[in-house]
C-alpha cells in the first residue's frame, strides 16, 4: 500500500501538463500584428511545441460588438470598422477550412504583410491571396464562407470571447494576470519554456531558424567573431541541434 501510495506521488511530482492557451485577436490590431507576427510565430516554428502547450485556440472577435440585427440579418461593429469584421470573417472561415497547422501558418502571413503595410493601407483581401501564393482557387472558398457563413461563425466567435481589457488577449490555463500577458506578449515561447520548466531543454532545441532573430551586424560587433563562428559557437555547447 506505501508503494502504491509512494508511486502515485512521484507520477504526480514528474508528469505535468502543459498548459491550454486562449488568444484573443482582430484583423486590424497592429498589436495583434506584431504578437502573431513575432512572438507566435515562435511558438509555431518550435520543435518541442507539443510540451509547451496542450492546445492553443485563437478566437477573432476582439473588441467587436454584435448588434440587433436587421432584418433577421445579424449585424456587428468592429472596433477598426466593417474592413476589420470582414478580415475577422475571412480569419474564421480560414479556421473552419484549413487544419490548424495551416490556418496559424496563414495567420502568421496576413499578420506580417499588416505590420508591413499597416491597417489603414493593407487590402485584405490581396494580401491573404498572397498567403495563399496567389491561390485565387483558395481564396475563393474563404470568401464564399465569408458571405454564408461569415456572420455565424463571427456570433460564435462573440459567445466564446470573454472580458478583457485590451488586444491581444493572452489567456494561460483559463487564467489571465498582468505577468502572463506581459511575458507571453513579447515571447510566447519563451513564457511557456519557463512555465513548464523547460528552459534548458528549450535552450538545446533552439532551431537555426531562431537565429534569424538575431542581428548579425550586433552578434559581430559585441563578440568580435563573424555570424557562422556565433552559430559554430553555439552549436558545440549544444544550445543548437543543426
Amino acid at each position: 500500500m506505501r508503494i502504491t501510495i509512494l508511486l502515485c506521488l512521484l507520477i504526480t511530482i514528474y508528469t505535468y501538463n502543459p498548459p491550454k492557451l486562449t488568444i484573443y485577436i482582430e484583423s486590424l490590431c497592429p498589436d495583434t500584428g506584431r504578437f502573431m507576427s513575432q512572438s507566435f510565430n515562435k511558438l509555431y516554428e518550435s520543435k518541442i511545441r507539443n510540451k509547451l502547450a496542450s492546445s492553443v485556440e485563437i478566437i477573432p472577435f476582439g473588441n467587436a460588438h454584435e448588434l440587433e440585427p436587421i432584418e433577421g440579418k445579424r449585424q456587428f461593429e468592429c472596433q477598426h470598422n466593417e474592413k476589420e469584421c470582414f478580415g475577422n470573417r475571412l480569419l474564421l472561415c480560414a479556421q473552419q477550412e484549413l487544419a490548424q497547422s495551416q490556418y496559424e501558418s496563414f495567420f502568421i502571413c496576413y499578420f506580417k504583410k499588416l505590420v508591413e503595410v499597416g491597417r489603414v493601407k493593407i487590402n485584405i483581401d490581396e494580401s491573404m491571396t498572397e498567403c495563399f501564393n496567389g491561390s485565387t482557387g483558395q481564396m475563393g472558398l474563404l470568401k464564399l464562407c465569408e458571405q454564408t457563413e461569415g456572420n455565424e461563425l463571427l456570433h460564435k466567435a462573440g459567445l466564446e470571447t470573454g472580458e478583457h481589457d485590451y488586444i491581444p488577449y493572452i489567456i494561460v490555463d483559463g487564467k489571465h494576470t498582468k505577468e502572463y500577458q506581459a511575458e507571453a506578449e513579447k515571447d510566447l515561447h519563451s513564457f511557456l519554456c519557463k512555465f513548464n520548466n523547460l528552459e534548458e531543454e528549450c535552450s538545446k532545441t533552439l532551431n537555426l531558424r531562431g537565429l534569424n532573430y538575431l542581428n548579425e551586424e550586433k552578434v559581430k560587433k559585441e563578440n568580435n567573431i563573424t555570424f557562422k563562428e556565433f552559430k559554430d559557437s553555439l552549436r558545440k555547447r549544444g544550445l543548437i541541434s543543426n
